[in-house]
């Protein structure tokens, strides 16, 4: 056990958004060990990012770039499959809600102001994504 800004938690290990945007994985990646697990990018409404190939590899650079572009099932969606996890099961550990905004948003803040509204009851943390 360990303390990290007034919580208890399991240890300090954990996975950052892009790993599970979907919030699909939140229990498995609890039960391997991780205590802080962050979703999404969460976009206020679905969309499906960026055309395939997305992933580029540059070997020559040892480097990655990743164009995803929020592919995100939207914040309805992903607050129904969060809500239900069952709590005791997350306790001692951390979840954190990345918010991104819509491609066709004309007002970024206002995207993640309803991220924030819409996910206040269950995160224990937000993520800003201006990317």
């Amino acid at each position: 056990k360990t303390k990290f800004m007034n919580y208890e938690i399991n240890n300090p290990v954990g996975i950052a958004a892009g790993f599970d945007k979907q919030g699909d994985a939140i229990l498995g990646l609890r039960n391997i060990g991780f205590s802080i697990v962050e979703i999404g990018s969460v976009t206020p409404e679905p969309q499906l990012g960026n055309p395939k190939p997305r992933v580029f590899r540059l070997p020559e650079d040892n480097a990655v770039i990743n164009r995803y572009g929020f592919n995100s099932e939207g914040h309805k969606e992903i607050h129904k499959k969060v809500e239900n996890l069952d709590k005791a099961l997350l306790h001692n550990g951390l979840l954190g809600i990345n918010l991104g905004k819509n491609k066709t948003s004309e007002d970024a803040i206002k995207d993640y102001i309803l991220g924030i509204k819409k996910f206040y009851d269950i995160a224990d943390y937000f993520v800003i994504n201006i990317s």
